[in-house]
């Protein structure tokens, strides 16, 4: 971790000029990539399926479309914080369920 940070810490202090050549085209690779890299795929593959399950679950599939309705309709930092928000709702309600069941 404190490598990645002096690396950052490299690029933003000593190599901004350099990096004022990069095309915003290439950035932009770069951050898909990432973002695809980052992506929890298989988490979200459960998720569609147990939306379709006989028992089903919507509310992480719901989760995961408003999230990425926030994203798109205001900013990132925005769409994260609906996300965390509602995530934590849900596992609130679960934990309530599963102790209201006892």
């Amino acid at each position: 971790m404190l490598s990645y940070t002096a690396t950052c810490a490299l690029f933003v202090i000593a190599l901004a000029p350099l990096l004022s050549y990069v095309s915003l085209a290439a950035l932009s690779g770069v951050m898909i990539s990432v973002c695809f890299q980052t992506v929890q795929w298989d988490s979200m593959k459960k998720d569609v399926q147990l939306a379709l399950s006989d028992n089903p679950d919507f509310l992480p599939l719901i989760s995961l479309i408003v999230t990425s309705i926030a994203c798109y309709t205001t900013n990132f930092g925005t769409g994260v914080v609906v996300g965390v928000v509602i995530e934590q709702g849900e596992a609130q309600e679960k934990q309530h369920t599963a102790y209201s069941h006892n």
